[in-house]
């Protein structure tokens, strides 16, 4: 799995746009794509915050909790996300890397 604290807003913007697949095991794999990687500020010392967004089908609506997600080039890790609202084609979805 990959380690979280290693990761940044350059990892992510590598593979904008492509899917990621939820596999918590308790249901069948949801795809969701990575439409928006933002930047956030800066933090000497530390890594640059950043967000991510995603979109993902009307239903199911996945919850607010942490969850293991499946990338085709960088493995899988659990990771925090939640809806943060709509628009025409599904849900979106945003992760904070602080």
């Amino acid at each position: 799995m990959r380690d979280l604290a290693s990761l940044t807003a350059a990892d992510f913007a590598a593979v904008l746009g492509s899917d990621f697949e939820i596999v918590d095991g308790e249901s069948a794999p949801v795809r969701i794509r990575l439409s928006e990687v933002v930047e956030l500020g800066e933090r000497p010392g530390h890594r640059r915050p950043f967000s991510l967004r995603f979109h993902g089908p009307r239903s199911p609506t996945l919850a607010h909790v942490t969850h293991r997600v499946a990338h085709a080039e960088m493995g899988e890790f659990d990771l925090f996300l939640g809806p943060v609202g709509s628009d025409p084609d599904g849900i979106i979805y945003e992760a904070v890397f602080a």
